[in-house]
């Protein structure tokens, strides 16, 4: 009897993996569209920087812990490797996080009624941005 062979293909709606890249640019989505103007804050685009730096790295700029989960005074880390769901950079776009304000300043928030950003030709609501972070994070947050 022949062996049939079957070959895999990726469904249509098939969503390509979330990567540093698209972090990039939601982060950067999320900041252009802000009240406040980045520009004027102490950390910038902490994110525009190379993939080791920002898993790595703390939030720049002097940003020091205020409070829990980090202990007062101390560097925020932008990842939580051992918990990376409640890494910094995306509890502080979801609620208040080591003594800080949601972010950004001033608002609109990912978590507000109805908040939508462009990225590249799409429009992405902040329930999307908020379910690929999580995805991402959750995913070992490949660089590629």
């Amino acid at each position: 009897m022949r062996k049939e062979e079957y070959k895999m293909t990726e469904p249509k709606d098939a969503v390509a993996p979330i990567v540093y890249a698209d972090i990039q640019a939601y982060l950067d989505a999320i900041a252009d569209k802000a009240t406040n103007d980045i520009a004027n804050s102490p950390h910038k685009r902490f994110w525009q920087v190379p993939y080791a730096t920002f898993i790595n790295g703390t939030i720049p700029g002097g940003v020091k812990s205020s409070g829990p989960p980090i202990s007062v005074g101390q560097p925020i880390p932008i990842i939580d490797k051992a918990n990376p769901i409640n890494s910094a950079f995306f509890a502080i776009l979801t609620g208040k996080f080591a003594g800080k304000r949601q972010m950004p300043g001033g608002g609109p928030l990912i978590t507000d009624q109805g908040y939508q950003v462009t990225v590249g030709d799409k429009t992405v609501t902040g329930q999307q941005i908020q379910t690929n972070i999580t995805s991402w994070l959750n995913n070992g947050f490949p660089e590629k």
